[in-house]
């Protein structure tokens, strides 16, 4: 069974934690996905398959049915009313029973038969998978042609090699009438449609809305049937969508607005939760540069919380955290912020022996030393400390006590 003294974090003696590397607990045996083929599954059939992955030292694994429909089919979405009848369900009654009966746990994936049905958008229209097709329209010098209705259309000139000279691209209107004067042009035409899969499958899964959608059709008949194993005998719930839309990239309108923007609603949620007590900021310089493509989500959540500091100063304490480096930076790329501080402590740099301090305070509750590992706790933070450039400037980078985490 798994082991009760680790998930209570009771004090473990270092020949426990020795014993049980060498052979460890049934609660860390490893987890595969557990493809379920057949086209005819029968219940005895894998249970005997979860009795047997058991002798071999794992765990039920993630469960993913690829049999209750066959793919070629025209009735491709039949097998989703084999899930909704139960057929699915003696399976995995089987499945589980004899993983219980070992002393492990699995888990599940949301069936394949399910993910890519219509089921799943019905009544979600804007979930139906949407990508872009490029038709080409040649003009030779001389030629004109209209734009006709497009997401999108683009205009190049062309090289008598057939090359498009990229310094010509330019957007072009739908109605407007292109003329090749000078050079043979290229108009490349984008047009929406619906994407489907090989598999018949329209649903678009780069979508965050799907995985609502998946709770409501694969989560919520299992969490009916199974609710007092879940997070016992059963694990929890694995989503594998990249097999779909690595089909076909689909593009989604909703994606970019899942992030851009969103960070100061969010920040201006957490603010909320603070009132009344604290709030700390560990390390701002750190969120004053964007990353690689420009974006601006850290310098988005400074300027929320700053801008909540003089509603607040009354009820709520703002602390930030930083090296003197690091908030001299900060107070620069935000100076109305010095004048909304009340207090500036410079904290002098942790010596090794509080952070063996903190060390023992941490592990007391969990964990018992034999001799050995008692007399060698001094030197190791001695020689931590000196490893990473011993104290002072040189090393004003390293957060020495916040690493201890």
């Amino acid at each position: 069974m798994i082991d009760e003294k680790w998930l209570r974090r009771e004090k473990t003696t270092l020949d426990e934690l020795k014993a049980g590397f060498a052979m460890p607990d049934k609660a860390y045996a490893p987890y595969a996905f557990w493809f379920w083929i057949d086209k005819n599954p029968q219940a005895a059939q894998y249970g005997a398959e979860a009795r047997e992955m058991a002798a071999q030292g794992l765990s039920g694994g993630y469960v993913q049915d690829r049999g209750f429909c066959d793919h070629r089919d025209s009735r491709y979405f039949e097998g989703t009313r084999d899930f909704q009848a139960g057929r699915y369900f003696e399976c995995f009654d089987a499945a589980l029973e004899e993983t219980k009966r070992a002393g492990l746990s699995m888990g599940y994936c949301e069936p394949a038969c399910i993910f890519g049905t219509p089921e799943m958008i019905e009544g979600h229209s804007e979930l139906r998978a949407v990508s872009l097709r490029c038709r080409r329209i040649h003009l030779k010098r001389g030629e004109s042609a209209v734009v006709p209705d497009a997401q999108f259309t683009v205009v190049a000139e062309r090289h008598e090699s057939g090359l498009i000279d990229s310094r010509t691209l330019r957007l072009a209107a739908a109605g407007e009438r292109v003329a090749a004067d000078e050079r043979d042009e290229t108009l490349f035409v984008f047009t929406p449609y619906t994407a489907r899969t090989s598999e018949g499958s329209c649903n678009n899964y780069l979508q965050h809305e799907m995985a609502d959608q998946a709770m409501r059709l694969i989560h919520a008949p299992i969490l009916e049937r199974y609710k007092s194993e879940l997070g016992d005998a059963i694990s929890g719930h694995f989503f594998d969508l990249e097999g779909d839309y690595g089909y076909k990239l689909c593009w989604s309108r909703d994606l970019e607005a899942e992030y851009v923007g969103q960070t100061a609603p969010k920040t201006q949620n957490v603010v909320e939760e603070a009132v009344g007590g604290t709030l700390a900021v560990l390390s701002p310089s750190s969120m004053l540069q964007g990353n690689a493509r420009n974006n601006t989500f850290g310098p988005e959540a400074l300027s929320a919380i700053i801008g909540n500091m003089s509603a607040h100063m009354h009820d709520t304490s703002f602390v930030f955290i930083d090296s003197p480096e690091g908030m001299e930076a900060f107070l620069r790329a935000f100076p109305s912020v010095r004048s909304l501080l009340g207090h500036e402590f410079e904290l002098e740099d942790i010596l090794p022996e509080d952070m063996e301090r903190i060390f023992r305070i941490s592990t007391e509750k969990s964990y018992v030393f034999s001799d050995e590992a008692e007399n060698l706790l001094s030197d190791f933070f001695l020689n931590w400390v000196s490893q990473r450039g011993g104290l002072g400037d040189q090393a004003r980078s390293w957060g020495n006590g916040k690493e201890l985490e």
